[in-house]
């Protein structure tokens, strides 16, 4: 993951899209456990079960672009249609560009 000097995570707004959508069936996951769930309500008092998972994705949503990246890549391999996967190749690569744009380039 890249982060920029702003303290924002770099990515291509297709793999944000993929990231939230991982952490939110993530957010499910880890909320069937009532202790961790009575916890994130007190840290979250007066928030709506909506707000409650939007809190959530925003926080963490970050931590699930590699695997989002992946989830993509993997989609390569599988039987979808070619215009998908040239999408696909499309948006990877552009993500790709975004990274190197961002992290520091070293002299030698």
């Amino acid at each position: 993951m890249v982060v920029q000097k702003t303290g924002q995570t770099v990515c291509h707004v297709y793999i944000r899209k993929v990231a939230k959508e991982l952490c939110a069936e993530t957010y499910e996951e880890v909320m069937s456990s009532n202790e961790i769930r009575d916890r994130w309500k007190k840290q979250n008092e007066g928030c709506t079960e909506k707000q409650l998972l939007n809190r959530f994705v925003e926080r963490n949503w970050p931590r699930f672009i590699e695997g989002a990246r992946t989830t993509l890549g993997l989609m390569l391999r599988g039987d979808y249609p070619d215009d998908w996967k040239e999408s696909i190749m499309d948006i990877l690569e552009k993500d790709q560009f975004l990274r190197n744009r961002t992290q520091p380039h070293q002299i030698h």
